[in-house]
């Protein structure tokens, strides 16, 4: 199983994100073979940033960001229309 572990594992990408509410979290290194993990404050997982404190700050920050950039990208290469209607759709197609 080791081995299996050994080829399989990207250790570069693992982490350990220890989830909880509590003002003084415990902090634990793990370690497997002779890799240790560093503990992380956020993880991104199938496009949601979950942090250890369990608040969505990040994840709203992230997506508000995202959006905003898609409208500057819209508003650069479509200046010249005017029409709203067409704008909206031009956002919602990307």
């Amino acid at each position: 199983m080791v081995q299996r572990l050994e080829d399989g594992l990207e250790s570069s990408k693992c982490g350990v994100l220890s989830i909880t509410r509590s003002r003084q979290p415990i902090i634990a290194e793990y370690q497997l073979i002779d890799t240790l993990f560093k503990s992380l404050i956020t993880q991104k997982d199938l496009g949601i940033t979950i942090s250890n404190d369990l608040k969505w700050n990040k994840q709203v920050h992230s997506t508000v960001l995202k959006a905003n950039m898609m409208l500057g990208f819209i508003q650069r290469s479509a200046s010249d229309i005017n029409n709203i209607q067409v704008c909206k759709i031009l956002y919602l197609s990307l």
